[in-house]
């Protein structure tokens, strides 16, 4: 009898070695779904949208026989990150265009190509502007463009379709900085601008 029962024992210690073994453990794998769950982390990059449309300032344009000057109604794009070469193009386009001076003079711009550069610390020797964010990069840009600066279309001079001076600039710099309102400004593509290509272009519609 005691014999049987050592053998019965022992019969018992190796089926629940087994099951903790083997069945066991892939009772708590299936439970557990293939083991522990995975977290994952997606990381989404800082939105870099072009922002709302241009605009332009209606009816302006028709006393001098062009297109309205464009204005852009939001500046705050992109809120992170360096800004794209459509986004430096508009606000060039939105900084230049418009009237202005004592004789009231159109300016337009046209084919305007941007590159932006990588961006740089700012340096107040270099970036001297009042309403720069002194903790953003600002990111230098290479430029080409057409600028049309037209007078009102006269009876008297007869200068309908020849009252723009056309100004061609091939390579000009400059830089788009962040205020510290949160508004993406940049600088004028002044250019040499000294000698005008044409003397009486037509303006662009």
């Amino acid at each position: 009898m005691n014999k049987n029962k050592v053998l019965i024992n022992l019969g018992l210690c190796f089926s629940l070695l087994f099951c903790m073994a083997f069945a066991c453990g892939d009772e708590k794998g299936d439970a557990g779904g293939g083991g522990e769950p995975t977290t994952r982390t997606t990381t989404r990059e800082a939105s870099n949208d072009e922002g709302a449309a241009m605009t332009t300032q209606a009816g302006v344009g028709a006393k001098y026989g062009a297109h309205d000057p464009r204005t852009c109604p939001d500046t705050k794009s992109p809120t992170k990150g360096a800004l794209s070469d459509a986004q430096a193009r508009k606000y060039i386009i939105c900084a230049r265009e418009g009237v202005g001076g004592g004789e009231g003079n159109l300016t337009l711009i046209e084919d305007l190509k941007v590159k932006v550069g990588g961006g740089v610390p700012y340096n107040p020797k270099t970036f001297p502007y009042s309403d720069i964010d002194t903790e953003a990069l600002v990111y230098p840009y290479r430029s080409s463009y057409k600028q049309y600066y037209c007078v009102e279309v006269s009876e008297g001079r007869r200068n309908k379709g020849q009252n723009c001076f056309l100004y061609v600039e091939p390579k000009v710099d400059g830089e788009c900085y962040r205020t510290s309102f949160g508004d993406w400004k940049c600088t004028r593509p002044i250019g040499s601008l000294a000698n005008p290509v044409d003397y009486e272009a037509s303006p662009p519609q």
